[in-house]
Protein backbone atom coordinates (compact mmCIF):
# COMPACT_ATOMS: atom_id res chain seq x y z
CA UNK A 1 0.00 0.00 0.00
CA UNK A 2 1.35 3.45 -1.14
CA UNK A 3 1.33 5.65 1.92
CA UNK A 4 2.41 9.34 1.74
CA UNK A 5 4.36 11.30 4.60
CA UNK A 6 1.17 13.35 5.87
CA UNK A 7 -1.19 10.03 5.93
CA UNK A 8 1.86 8.25 7.77
CA UNK A 9 2.17 11.53 10.15
CA UNK A 10 -1.67 11.19 11.01
CA UNK A 11 -1.89 7.54 11.63
CA UNK A 12 1.19 7.71 13.93
CA UNK A 13 -1.01 10.79 15.90
CA UNK A 14 -4.45 8.48 15.40
CA UNK A 15 -2.85 5.47 16.90
CA UNK A 16 -2.26 7.52 20.10
CA UNK A 17 -5.84 8.09 20.68
CA UNK A 18 -7.42 4.77 19.05
CA UNK A 19 -6.23 1.34 17.38
CA UNK A 20 -5.48 1.34 14.30
CA UNK A 21 -6.07 -1.95 12.95
CA UNK A 22 -3.59 -2.74 9.81
CA UNK A 23 -4.19 -5.88 8.04
CA UNK A 24 -0.82 -7.60 6.48
CA UNK A 25 -1.09 -10.70 4.38
CA UNK A 26 -4.39 -12.32 6.19
CA UNK A 27 -2.94 -11.01 9.45
CA UNK A 28 -4.30 -7.97 11.30
CA UNK A 29 -2.17 -5.74 13.28
CA UNK A 30 -2.30 -2.67 15.73
CA UNK A 31 -0.11 0.69 14.27
CA UNK A 32 2.25 1.36 17.23
CA UNK A 33 4.37 3.67 15.68
CA UNK A 34 6.86 4.29 12.42
CA UNK A 35 10.26 5.58 11.29
CA UNK A 36 11.79 6.45 8.07
CA UNK A 37 9.88 3.94 6.21
CA UNK A 38 9.24 0.99 8.52
CA UNK A 39 6.68 0.68 10.64
CA UNK A 40 5.84 -1.64 14.18
CA UNK A 41 2.71 -3.34 14.05
CA UNK A 42 1.77 -5.05 17.62
CA UNK A 43 -0.22 -8.27 17.08
CA UNK A 44 -3.10 -9.26 19.76
CA UNK A 45 -0.27 -10.53 22.16
CA UNK A 46 1.13 -7.54 22.06
CA UNK A 47 4.44 -8.84 20.36
CA UNK A 48 6.17 -5.84 17.98
CA UNK A 49 6.74 -6.67 14.08
CA UNK A 50 8.37 -4.72 11.94
CA UNK A 51 7.01 -3.80 8.42
CA UNK A 52 7.43 -1.94 5.49
CA UNK A 53 4.66 0.26 4.18
CA UNK A 54 4.31 -1.49 0.89
CA UNK A 55 3.92 -4.23 2.75
CA UNK A 56 -0.07 -3.50 4.19
CA UNK A 57 -2.71 -4.10 2.40
CA UNK A 58 -5.36 -2.59 4.32
CA UNK A 59 -5.79 -0.05 7.16
CA UNK A 60 -9.33 0.35 9.04
CA UNK A 61 -9.45 3.17 11.39
CA UNK A 62 -12.87 2.78 12.19
CA UNK A 63 -12.98 -0.81 13.40
CA UNK A 64 -13.48 -0.54 16.82
CA UNK A 65 -16.51 2.14 16.47
CA UNK A 66 -18.07 -0.62 14.60
CA UNK A 67 -17.44 -3.27 16.79
CA UNK A 68 -18.75 -1.23 19.84
CA UNK A 69 -21.63 -0.20 18.30
CA UNK A 70 -22.83 -3.47 16.82
CA UNK A 71 -22.11 -5.23 20.68
CA UNK A 72 -24.25 -2.96 22.67
CA UNK A 73 -27.09 -3.34 19.91
CA UNK A 74 -26.25 -7.49 20.26
CA UNK A 75 -26.32 -7.43 24.14
CA UNK A 76 -29.06 -4.77 23.98
CA UNK A 77 -31.60 -7.68 21.95
CA UNK A 78 -30.03 -10.92 24.05
CA UNK A 79 -30.90 -8.72 27.07
CA UNK A 80 -34.51 -8.70 25.67
CA UNK A 81 -34.75 -11.70 24.16
CA UNK A 82 -33.84 -13.25 27.93
CA UNK A 83 -36.54 -10.90 29.45
CA UNK A 84 -38.98 -11.99 27.24
CA UNK A 85 -38.31 -16.01 28.18
CA UNK A 86 -38.34 -15.60 31.39
CA UNK A 87 -41.60 -13.42 31.22
CA UNK A 88 -43.35 -16.27 29.25
CA UNK A 89 -41.68 -18.78 31.41
CA UNK A 90 -43.23 -16.79 34.61
CA UNK A 91 -46.90 -16.57 32.85
CA UNK A 92 -47.09 -20.12 31.35
CA UNK A 93 -46.20 -21.04 35.09
CA UNK A 94 -48.74 -18.98 36.62
CA UNK A 95 -51.79 -20.14 33.76
CA UNK A 96 -51.34 -23.80 35.82
CA UNK A 97 -53.30 -21.86 38.18
CA UNK A 98 -55.88 -20.97 35.74
CA UNK A 99 -57.64 -23.90 33.99
CA UNK A 100 -59.24 -22.49 30.96
CA UNK A 101 -56.37 -19.67 30.34
CA UNK A 102 -54.64 -18.94 27.06
CA UNK A 103 -51.23 -17.08 26.53
CA UNK A 104 -51.02 -14.70 24.45
CA UNK A 105 -47.95 -12.81 22.67
CA UNK A 106 -49.48 -9.19 22.71
CA UNK A 107 -48.85 -6.27 20.59
CA UNK A 108 -49.20 -2.43 22.80
CA UNK A 109 -48.91 0.98 22.16
CA UNK A 110 -47.29 1.92 25.11
CA UNK A 111 -49.95 5.01 25.33
CA UNK A 112 -53.25 3.97 26.87
CA UNK A 113 -53.84 4.65 30.65
CA UNK A 114 -55.46 1.51 32.46
CA UNK A 115 -56.00 1.00 36.07
CA UNK A 116 -53.99 -2.19 37.35
CA UNK A 117 -52.82 -4.11 40.63
CA UNK A 118 -49.93 -4.56 41.00
CA UNK A 119 -47.28 -6.45 42.55
CA UNK A 120 -43.36 -7.54 42.59
CA UNK A 121 -43.60 -10.31 44.64
CA UNK A 122 -42.66 -13.26 42.66
CA UNK A 123 -42.67 -17.05 43.34
CA UNK A 124 -39.25 -18.75 42.86
CA UNK A 125 -40.40 -19.50 38.75
CA UNK A 126 -40.94 -15.79 38.46
CA UNK A 127 -44.91 -16.10 38.29
CA UNK A 128 -46.72 -13.36 40.44
CA UNK A 129 -47.75 -13.79 44.07
CA UNK A 130 -51.83 -12.74 42.94
CA UNK A 131 -52.28 -12.29 46.90
CA UNK A 132 -49.93 -9.52 46.57
CA UNK A 133 -51.20 -7.53 44.22
CA UNK A 134 -51.87 -4.59 46.02
CA UNK A 135 -54.55 -1.65 45.07
CA UNK A 136 -55.26 -0.14 41.89
CA UNK A 137 -52.92 2.21 40.21
CA UNK A 138 -52.87 3.81 36.99
CA UNK A 139 -50.41 2.89 34.73
CA UNK A 140 -48.98 2.49 31.12
CA UNK A 141 -49.88 -0.87 28.84
CA UNK A 142 -46.19 -1.90 27.28
CA UNK A 143 -44.94 -0.88 24.25
CA UNK A 144 -44.18 -3.49 22.00
CA UNK A 145 -44.51 -7.32 21.86
CA UNK A 146 -45.07 -8.71 25.70
CA UNK A 147 -46.59 -11.76 27.00
CA UNK A 148 -50.03 -11.73 28.33
CA UNK A 149 -52.23 -14.42 29.91
CA UNK A 150 -55.86 -14.08 29.56
CA UNK A 151 -57.99 -15.40 32.35
CA UNK A 152 -61.29 -15.48 33.42
CA UNK A 153 -61.57 -12.56 35.41
CA UNK A 154 -58.20 -10.52 34.45
CA UNK A 155 -55.44 -10.18 31.73
CA UNK A 156 -51.33 -10.26 33.81
CA UNK A 157 -48.37 -9.15 32.00
CA UNK A 158 -45.02 -8.14 33.40
CA UNK A 159 -43.51 -4.98 33.08
CA UNK A 160 -40.24 -3.91 34.21
CA UNK A 161 -39.71 -6.41 36.59
CA UNK A 162 -43.68 -5.52 38.10
CA UNK A 163 -46.54 -7.65 37.68
CA UNK A 164 -49.86 -6.21 36.37
CA UNK A 165 -53.44 -7.71 36.43
CA UNK A 166 -55.92 -5.53 34.59
CA UNK A 167 -59.60 -6.34 35.50
CA UNK A 168 -61.51 -7.15 32.41
CA UNK A 169 -65.52 -6.83 33.91
CA UNK A 170 -63.72 -2.80 33.84
CA UNK A 171 -62.61 -3.03 29.89
CA UNK A 172 -64.41 -5.96 28.11
CA UNK A 173 -61.74 -5.78 25.23
CA UNK A 174 -57.43 -5.39 26.04
CA UNK A 175 -57.32 -1.89 26.36
CA UNK A 176 -54.26 -0.56 24.47
CA UNK A 177 -53.31 -3.77 23.30
CA UNK A 178 -54.19 -6.60 21.27
CA UNK A 179 -53.45 -10.40 20.11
Amino acid sequence: MKLSKSQIKKLDKLSKKKPIMVRVGHNWYNWYESEGNIVWLTTQSGDEKEFKYKEIDDIQEVITKIIKTQLREIIKEEIQKLNEMDSKKAIVSLKGDYPGSKVYQAHGDGKTSVKTQQTNKTWDDGAPMTNKFGPKKTSKVPRGKFWVLDTKKFWYYELKGVWNAIKKSEYGTPPGFEY
